[in-house]
């Protein structure tokens, strides 16, 4: 979660995507012509600098397509006061209690990613 929250966009990325197409310094896919440029043969994946660190060390780092439905939803949630969410949504006590799991994560990272900023 603290690598979706700080860098959502390798976050998401799949690592057969690094090994499919060249990606620059701000994690954006290379492009030539408006297409995207693949990876050549033989050119190293980014990895080492990489906060996954490797393929195999991936799963630790991503969550499943299950989890981030449930992190979008949350900020669906967040973003409209709940209103969003179906009568039988509000009232699921497993929604309620992972959307409180989350909330308690966000909002841990937001105080203190204010606070390094304030200290900036």
């Amino acid at each position: 979660m603290r690598l979706l929250l700080s860098q959502p966009a390798i976050a998401l990325r799949p690592c057969s995507d690094c090994h499919t197409w060249m990606y620059d310094k701000e994690g954006q896919i290379v492009t030539r012509v408006g297409r995207p440029v693949a990876r050549p043969r033989g050119v190293p994946t980014p990895c080492g600098s990489c906060p996954k660190q490797s393929p195999a060390e991936a799963p630790r780092y991503e969550l499943s397509p299950r989890n981030q439905q449930t992190v979008a939803l949350y900020y669906q949630v967040r973003a409209t006061y709940g209103t969003c969410l179906t009568r039988r949504q509000g009232r699921d006590g497993l929604l309620a209690k992972n959307m409180a799991i989350i909330d308690a994560l966000v909002r841990r990272y937001e105080r203190r990613a204010a606070a390094g900023a304030a200290t900036e």
